[in-house]
């Protein structure tokens, strides 16, 4: 096999090119080990190499990443493209591969290389190469071969493309939200380590997670499809940021309290600001000029609820009347998240 042929490889399995989450299922399950199956009676024997992108990351900062790759590839690929439209319906597919995603088993094959998904392309592709040349010892290859290979990658066109499908009529945004890259997860277990055994927020985060209550994709709702008509010149600005392609405004959101009221938990967002402006100036600012005193109060993260039947929505209430008897709070000493405006439907 020649450098050139194994590299191309390497790129094609690479998230630069595609994507690499692995969906919860069973179909797949079986297919992992029909493949398995497959190479068992191989003569000479068969190794499976997995390269295994290490996606520990908050679900907002991988789909960004994956998001923005994507629109950098453009047509080079035969199914998952960009969708220009304003429905952008490829981000709802980038968040449907987030949700199923599943670690590798080290079972299921042979050799692993550990990948990181926030690297740029040389250094992912002389990661993979390093691994290869270890696990197949091997002569490694020149910087010249590398970049050759490199260059006819970068070329490539696929001979038959998938027809896109046809697009929804209409706008299905259902709300417009700010996504913070927050792991909800790793930071509220870090807050509460430090509270004594017995503190109710702290059972109260252990009953959230006990019952797989936690939110799977933290956001900030700014403006829901039911409130249009009382609040059609924010939504319109959200329209606009959402339809920047590539490098929209990056908002921070200073975090101010956990709270919890036996039902839900939630927290809350003392200070929207800019932080990046992005690649059309003005737009953020504006967005942030024009946003509703109102609305500011009622800013918050749903963590997650007590149990199935419990509506999320009830934060907004919870956040609104935050000094009411009965709601146990903790500070957040003005924790500071990073994200973008995106419309989304579920």
């Amino acid at each position: 096999m020649t450098w050139s042929l194994l590299i191309s490889m390497i790129l094609t399995l690479s998230p630069f090119r595609d994507l690499t989450f692995r969906p919860r299922n069973n179909h797949l399950q079986q297919h992992r080990q029909q493949l398995r199956d497959a190479v068992n009676s191989m003569h000479p024997p068969v190794r499976l190499l997995a390269l295994n992108w290490n996606l520990d990351q908050p679900p907002a900062t991988l789909h960004r990443i994956c998001r923005d790759r994507i629109v950098y590839r453009g047509d080079s690929h035969q199914t998952l493209r960009a969708d220009t439209s304003a429905a952008k319906s490829h981000e709802e597919v980038l968040w449907n591969f987030i949700h199923d995603t599943q670690d590798l088993v080290p079972a299921e094959v042979d050799s692993v290389i550990d990948m990181e998904i926030e690297e740029n392309l040389d250094d992912a592709i002389k990661r993979a190469v390093n691994g290869v040349v270890k696990v197949l010892r091997l002569q490694p290859p020149s910087e010249e071969k590398i970049a050759e290979s490199l260059t006819a990658i970068e070329r490539y066109s696929p001979e038959n493309r998938k027809p896109d499908e046809k697009k929804r009529k209409g706008d299905p945004t259902r709300y417009y939200a700010l996504l913070p890259e927050l792991d909800v997860f790793e930071y509220l277990d870090k807050i509460f380590a430090d509270l004594d055994e017995g503190d109710d927020l702290k059972d109260a985060w252990d009953l959230i997670k006990l019952g797989n209550r936690v939110t799977e994709r933290p956001h900030v709702t700014i403006v829901h499809k039911n409130d249009i008509d009382a609040n059609r010149a924010l939504w319109d600005r959200c329209v606009s940021l959402h339809a920047i392609p590539v490098n929209p405004p990056v908002f921070k959101a200073t975090l101010g309290k956990v709270m919890w009221n036996g039902r839900v938990m939630a927290i809350t967002i003392d200070e929207l600001a800019l932080e990046d402006a992005g690649a059309i100036a003005g737009q953020g600012e504006e967005f942030l000029l024009n946003f509703p005193a109102e609305l500011e109060q009622r800013l918050h993260i749903t963590v997650g609820t007590a149990r199935a039947g419990i509506q999320a929505v009830e934060a907004k209430e919870m956040v609104l009347n935050w000094n009411k008897e009965g709601l146990v709070m903790q500070g957040l000493d003005d924790t500071v998240v990073r994200g973008q405006i995106k419309g989304l439907i579920a």
